[in-house]
């Protein structure tokens, strides 16, 4: 019986400890939570400065929110990627992110200072090709970029972001495989503002493809300096 007992706590523990590096999803309308009040967990993704790669933290919800309408899931998939903007947290930021990798999404970000951040909601349905599992699809409906509030140096403003919808790839297995090529471009936009995906795209797969599916943005940094003034390019994808 001991034995049991210990195999049982054992499994508990095991589960509790892979929650914590992965995301789960819940059936919630905490989407319109703010990030500071829901349980977190931070990972790493690259951005690019005028063209160059970049490894930075990105914070995420720890459950992902979505709410079910028939055989559909709406998604709403939060990303908060920070941008080192200081001397200092630029020099740091290689240590900060291997800091990170080692922590496995549990810690690994305790001091956000000289770091910028920007918040990405992108809103998508998904479902199932033929209601077949093996086949998941993807349909965007929104996005929303948000930014830190800053008025501090070294910045002197921020211009408004552009960006591009894009939803790629093949509506389902058999019959016409030919590419869906949906994208659409959004002019300088206001941050905070919901922008809407035409409602004439059709769902795309989701597996067995390489097409983008999601939102690039195009985020002007402008510094006090005019000569450091740089472009910020971020892929937020839709899986």
């Amino acid at each position: 019986m001991k034995k049991i007992i210990a195999l049982v706590m054992t499994t508990i523990l095991c589960l509790m400890n892979f929650q914590g590096v992965f995301a789960s999803e819940v059936n919630s309308s905490d989407s319109t939570t703010p990030l500071e009040k829901r349980t977190t967990y931070v990972s790493t993704t690259t951005v690019y400065i005028d063209g160059e790669a970049l490894e930075v933290p990105v914070e995420m919800p720890l459950t992902q929110s979505y709410s079910s309408y028939s055989n559909d899931d709406i998604v709403s998939d939060v990303q908060r990627v920070y941008i080192p903007f200081t001397e200092e947290a630029k020099e740091n930021n290689s240590s900060v992110v291997n800091s990170i990798k080692y922590a496995r999404g549990s810690s690994g970000f305790s001091t956000k200072d000289g770091y910028i951040y920007f918040e990405s909601t992108l809103n998508y349905k998904r479902d199932y090709y033929n209601n077949n599992y093996a086949y998941p699809r993807i349909d965007l409906i929104s996005f929303k970029l948000d930014r830190e509030i800053y008025t501090k140096a070294p910045f002197r403003g921020f211009k408004n972001a552009t960006a591009t919808a894009y939803q790629l790839g093949t509506r389902g297995s058999g019959g016409d495989l030919s590419v869906l090529d949906q994208k659409k471009t959004y002019s300088s936009f206001s941050y905070g503002t919901t922008q809407t995906v035409p409602s004439s795209w059709v769902p795309v797969l989701t597996v067995g493809t390489d097409y983008n599916r999601g939102v690039s943005y195009s985020i002007p940094l402008l510094y006090l300096d005019s000569s450091k003034d740089t472009t910020l390019t971020y892929f937020h994808e839709a899986k």
